[in-house]
């Protein structure tokens, strides 16, 4: 429901309780850490960026999924070891998710295994977010891949940097395809829109 999908606060405010600059470049996942979710992936990632002078904050929003608390300690030892402390925040489990979307620059889905859909791209979408995908299940239904953000190979930790370092370095690409994004989520994936392909599928089915 795009109508509930809103704001509270200003970008701004959401950015300066993060600890985050307003020159600073976001990329952000809102996603349970667990690791098929792929935030080792994203990771990875913001070390090569790292080796071409790009410095983004990482923002990982979710809660830790029972079982999965050695991959958080996994993640977090991989943060340490690679010197990305101060540059990726975990917030844990949070419910003012268009708020923090609202502070990225770009949403990450890293996901390793194929999802039959995947709502945070739609809520991505809706705040205006260029988005960097891994290319399996639904996701090719979702994000058009040159247009609202760039599709990957899933665990291709290189193709996920190559991407982000496109959009990073181009405000205009990141507006552009922010915008598309917004389009194509009101157009093809808002309540409204839904029910009237289901209302066309009963017309079909009726007249048949």
């Amino acid at each position: 429901d795009l109508e509930h999908h809103i704001l509270t606060r200003p970008r701004e405010q959401t950015r300066a309780a993060l600890g985050i600059a307003p020159a600073d470049l976001v990329v952000g996942m809102t996603v349970n850490v667990q690791p098929w979710k792929g935030q080792e992936v994203l990771l990875r990632a913001l070390h090569r960026l790292e080796g071409e002078g790009l410095k983004p904050v990482c923002v990982l929003a979710g809660g830790v999924v029972r079982g999965a608390e050695w991959y958080q300690q996994q993640l977090e030892d991989f943060v340490r070891a690679k010197h990305l402390v101060g540059r990726v925040k975990f917030l844990g489990s949070r419910s003012d998710i268009p708020d923090l979307q609202h502070a990225f620059d770009v949403q990450v889905h890293a996901s390793i295994t194929p999802e039959p859909f995947g709502r945070v791209l739609i809520e991505a979408m809706a705040m205006r977010l260029p988005l960097v995908a891994s290319n399996a299940g639904g996701v090719p239904e979702i994000v058009i891949d040159g247009e609202t953000g760039f599709l990957v190979t899933p665990e291709d930790d290189a193709a996920l940097a190559g991407a982000l370092g496109k959009l990073l370095r181009d405000d205009a690409l990141r507006i552009g395809m922010g915008a598309a994004g917004r389009r194509r989520a009101e157009t093809h994936f808002s309540g409204r829109a839904a029910a009237q392909r289901f209302e066309q599928v009963y017309d079909d089915v009726l007249q048949s």
